[in-house]
């Protein structure tokens, strides 16, 4: 039910932008704000999630070579993205 409601979630503020984009406009800094910390919040739910999934595979989190685990790390490289990690001030 989360992963359906975030996929929702990131295709809605896709369209959005897409919108904006063929309207020749600028994203304003709120939309970019709203848009950026609710990507944020999506990945880190998903690292959550997981992470959760990992400590319940058993063997295929051993193995470097299985799909499971190429899948968790290539999700824990992505979440490291400068995009996808809270601005620090």
């Amino acid at each position: 039910q989360f992963l359906a409601k975030a996929r929702n979630q990131l295709y809605q503020g896709a369209e959005h932008v897409w919108a904006v984009a063929q309207q020749k406009q600028t994203l304003s800094a709120e939309l970019t704000q709203k848009i950026h910390q609710e990507l944020i919040e999506m990945v880190q739910s998903c690292v959550q999630m997981a992470d959760g999934l990992k400590t319940r595979s058993g063997m295929l989190a051993v193995f470097e070579n299985t799909p499971f685990s190429r899948a968790w790390r290539d999700l824990h490289t992505l979440s490291q993205h400068s995009m996808l990690t809270p601005k620090m001030e």
